[in-house]
């Protein structure tokens, strides 16, 4: 059974595609990309659409049992509801929490898959289940196993001091690993043991403050905007640097730039064919060969792997046969 998560409810809350209206089962993946790079260029994190899209399109994926559940019947896409759940998201703002943060996410995005499946009926992923709840036995690795529903009332979110779980989120406040109860968010220096459970949504034993431009930080999480970070040598929130701005680490440029160690200036990452690093990965849809240090094209499937990353599929079998594999369709 596939185990890869579903990306569009975390991606909706990252910003808008370019279209409008209905978005269909087939595009919601091109929506999804599109979105994430909306609000990365617009923040100043990437310097355009295409490198975003040539740098995550092959990451942002719809799971494709779901697509096929869909197409089945088996679940009812509402692609309305889809639209909206993106564009509640539309604005100026980059702060983090507001855009990529799923805290404020609108109800539509929960309503977005609706199950068709009742209690105790077989199911292979969650959202075809009306209660969104598929207990699926341990299985062997891109091979189909069929699950159970469990329940048969729709998910709805909680209040504070209900019960909630990882498919019953909570309408304001935390998930309390502990007790399973909405817990309203710890303020700003109280002891902490996950970011979720802040207000910041940054837990360093205590939970952090939020850091605005050129304010003091520890590390890139306090910063406030996205496209800023905690720069290595001042120690303050500044945007990420771009093709030829001065570097200390890598962390102070650009997703598309490394920091050359010897000019401490930031430099285009590595292509195709270009020597890499760890420290430096290939910038386009190619891999860092761990023998040679040669960003390398992606394999087909049956090819020999030893990761994920080396796979045009994004899915290596580590298991038993150790080759790059599409995942079956279980639906």
């Amino acid at each position: 059974m596939r185990n890869r998560a579903l990306v569009v409810i975390v991606i909706a809350a990252c910003g808008p595609d370019s279209g409008s209206g209905s978005i269909p089962i087939d595009g919601l993946g091109t929506a999804a990309v599109d979105a994430f790079c909306d609000i990365y260029v617009r923040c100043g994190l990437l310097p355009d659409l295409a490198t975003c899209r040539s740098l995550y399109g092959l990451d942002i994926m719809i799971d494709a049992d779901l697509v096929a559940a869909v197409k089945a019947g088996k679940v009812i896409y509402h692609g309305d509801k889809a639209r909206v759940c993106f564009d509640q998201f539309t604005g100026t703002t980059c702060d983090r929490n507001e855009v990529l943060s799923s805290r404020n996410q609108p109800l539509a995005c929960d309503q977005t898959f609706e199950g068709t499946v009742g209690d105790a009926g077989a199911c292979a992923l969650n959202e075809e289940c009306i209660s969104h709840v598929c207990t699926i036995p341990t299985c062997a690795s891109n091979t189909c196993c069929m699950g159970t529903c469990v329940g048969a009332t729709a998910p709805v979110r909680a209040n504070l001091g209900e019960t909630c779980s990882s498919t019953v989120r909570c309408n304001t406040g935390y998930c309390d690993s502990t007790t399973s109860v909405c817990t309203a968010f710890l303020a700003d220096g109280a002891p902490c043991t996950s970011s979720q459970s802040c207000n910041s949504n940054v837990c360093s034993t205590t939970c952090q403050p939020l850091v605005a431009a050129n304010g003091v930080c520890v590390n890139g999480t306090q910063c406030r905007d996205i496209g800023d970070t905690c720069n290595s040598a001042s120690k303050t929130c500044v945007p990420f640097g771009n093709l030829g701005d001065t570097c200390a680490s890598s962390n102070d440029c650009s997703s598309v730039y490394t920091c050359d160690m010897t000019t401490l200036k930031c430099i285009a990452r590595p292509k195709l064919g270009d020597t890499c690093s760890n420290l430096s990965p290939c910038i386009d849809h190619s891999y860092c060969e761990s023998t040679t240090m040669t960003c390398t094209a992606l394999k087909a499937d049956g090819a020999a792997c030893t990761s994920t990353t080396e796979c045009e599929s994004r899915d290596c079998d580590t298991t038993t046969t150790h080759t790059c594999v599409t995942p079956p369709v279980c639906i």
